[in-house]
């Protein structure tokens, strides 16, 4: 049974429903798009399967999210968000400026490293060009980056052709990308060079303003 916290306050009635261990991070991996539930199981592997389908079950009984079935080819079961999902987005954007002033030093921490998480922690203030953006294929999910809607967007399937694929290790992606190291040998790229520079300035810019800085 979800926690109910019986107070007539818009807060506790908010955690009533995302308030339970590992529901907020659910959302957040939505956020990019639908997920089939083995990708959200793998994005979460301490999260025991049983309790990620309870609270998939509350969270799609609440209203917050929705299953339903791809046409084909795909023919799969995904989960999302139910439409609008700013408000969502909103909330978990209020907790990135929150949660900035905790994070550890990012080239030191043994804590794993999706780069989906890490733009999202940087994108509301990312100052996004235009283009195809940046793709990475590497990840548990693929995910990529551009401009859409005049801001940028953290996605797992788009129709546009990437202007710029990243390939390598998390870390020294997020690393080469967010200014802390300079040389780019770990990585695999692949479109113009001067589109993945325009997207690492801004990126470099972006993460200075939320304080995501190495140790000095």
């Amino acid at each position: 049974m979800a926690r109910c916290y019986r107070q007539f306050c818009s807060v506790a009635h908010a955690l009533d429903v995302v308030g339970e261990r590992w529901t907020l991070l659910i959302l957040r991996d939505l956020m990019p798009g639908p997920l089939r539930y083995r990708d959200l199981a793998a994005k979460q592997p301490g999260m025991a399967s049983d309790m990620l389908t309870r609270r998939l079950r509350h969270l799609e009984s609440a209203g917050v999210i929705e299953r339903k079935e791809l046409p084909p080819p795909a023919g799969v079961t995904v989960y999302g968000l139910r439409e609008p999902s700013h408000t969502v987005r909103q909330a978990l954007d209020a907790l990135v400026g929150l949660g900035m002033s905790f994070m550890p030093d990012p080239t030191t921490t043994p804590e794993r490293m999706e780069v989906a998480w890490a733009m999202m922690s940087v994108r509301p203030e990312v100052e996004a060009p235009a283009g195809g953006g940046l793709a990475f294929p590497d990840e548990v999910v693929p995910v990529r980056i551009l401009k859409r809607d005049d801001a940028c967007r953290v996605l797992y399937q788009t129709p546009e052709r990437p202007a710029v694929t990243v390939r390598g290790p998390t870390p020294a992606v997020l690393a080469y990308l967010f200014g802390f190291m300079d040389d780019p040998s770990l990585l695999h790229v692949e479109g113009p060079s001067d589109e993945l520079t325009t997207w690492r300035q801004a990126l470099m810019a972006a993460a200075q303003r939320v304080g995501l800085t190495a140790a000095a």
